[in-house]
């Protein structure tokens, strides 16, 4: 049963209790006891709703009264009450499923049945759903920071920056486009003072909550490692790589692969993994770097190579198939050139 304990103090008195300004006696239902230290506590048996609300405790001794105020709250089940003769059968159906919670689906007696909708509205407090916190830029480049947030009723947003508040109207450098659950802050930085932390609240009747998100400086990819060469032949040569192990907060748009011959200062780009155009029988040096939204990053280590040498053509291959009357049609297979385009057969 539930207790109210009231601490008395190093004075001697006495406590009475009472409950909506009427003084409760000794009873099988309240038990009034003094323990040591002083605590006087009101126990009550059987409780039921009723005895829910204010109770005062009033410690009395030569020098006065003093009076303390508490609040019980009674929690209990849920109870309904069913009007009709013959008492009817009642179950509950959610409409938007179709589930129904008992065995029959409406009210119903041998006089005849009923049945009511009704709109269940259940309130919350906001919820982000925002997965992402950390977002990536660089002086000059626009950002936007979503913050979604699911609540009913619908909630309020706003933006603060350094404990001040971002006006929906925005600032030079920034922006807030607002919809129904989701606010997007658009930040162009002009400084490093742009960078940092910024705060999403979001708030209705129910309740507030914010989520904190952190705009940092986007860096230049690492470079990447473990260079190799494959497929190396007299014109073309394959080169493969591991990824860097950074990205510097911003996707890796292409990879940057730079050759030259071994002894020249002109360096060669291509876009694409497969070198074309090479000279036979040359020592070629290559490198590879990443580059992303904010530039370009460092190379990795030069890898060396040689082309292979001009070389007699592998020999042909020769399938026929035989044609109207007396003719025969050869054709040849797609050969290795050896480095050069044959000349004839």
């Amino acid at each position: 049963p539930p207790v109210l304990s009231v601490l008395q103090q190093s004075f001697n008195a006495t406590a009475d209790y009472q409950e909506k300004g009427q003084q409760l006696e000794r009873s099988d239902q309240y038990v009034l006891n003094t323990l040591e230290g002083g605590r006087s506590t009101l126990t009550i048996r059987n409780i039921i709703q009723g005895d829910g609300g204010d109770y005062t405790c009033r410690a009395t001794n030569k020098a006065g009264a003093e009076e303390r105020e508490l609040f019980l709250k009674v929690f209990g089940e849920c109870s309904s009450m069913s009007l009709g003769e013959p008492l009817p059968e009642i179950s509950w159906r959610r409409a938007s499923d179709g589930r129904s919670f008992a065995d029959r689906d409406k009210a119903l007696s041998r006089i005849g049945g009923h049945q009511k909708s009704m709109f269940l509205d259940i309130e919350y407090m906001p919820k982000f759903q925002t997965n992402q916190t950390i977002f990536y830029s660089w002086e000059g480049n626009p950002v936007n920071i979503s913050c979604d947030v699911k609540s009913n009723p619908p909630a309020t947003m706003l933006w603060r920056r350094e404990r001040l508040t971002i006006s929906a109207e925005g600032t030079a450098n920034t922006r807030v486009h607002t919809t129904d659950g989701k606010s997007l802050l658009e930040v162009t930085p002009v400084s490093d003072r742009d960078f940092g932390r910024y705060n999403c609240t979001a708030r209705n009747n129910i309740g507030a909550k914010y989520q904190e998100f952190i705009l940092a400086q986007a860096d230049v990819p690492s470079n990447p490692y473990s260079v190799r060469l494959s497929a190396v032949s007299q014109r073309i040569a394959t080169v493969t790589f591991m990824k860097p192990d950074s990205h510097g907060g911003v996707p890796i748009g292409h990879y940057l692969v730079n050759y030259k011959e071994v002894g020249s200062q002109d360096w060669r780009d291509v876009k694409s993994h497969g070198i074309q155009s090479l000279e036979p029988n040359t020592t070629y040096e290559v490198r590879v770097a990443a580059v992303n939204g904010k530039g370009q990053g460092e190379f990795s280590h030069t890898e060396s190579f040689q082309t292979l040498p001009i070389r007699e053509p592998s020999p042909p291959a020769v399938h026929g198939q035989r044609g109207m009357g007396k003719a025969y049609r050869l054709g040849l297979v797609k050969q290795d050139d050896g480095g050069m385009p044959i000349v004839e057969y």
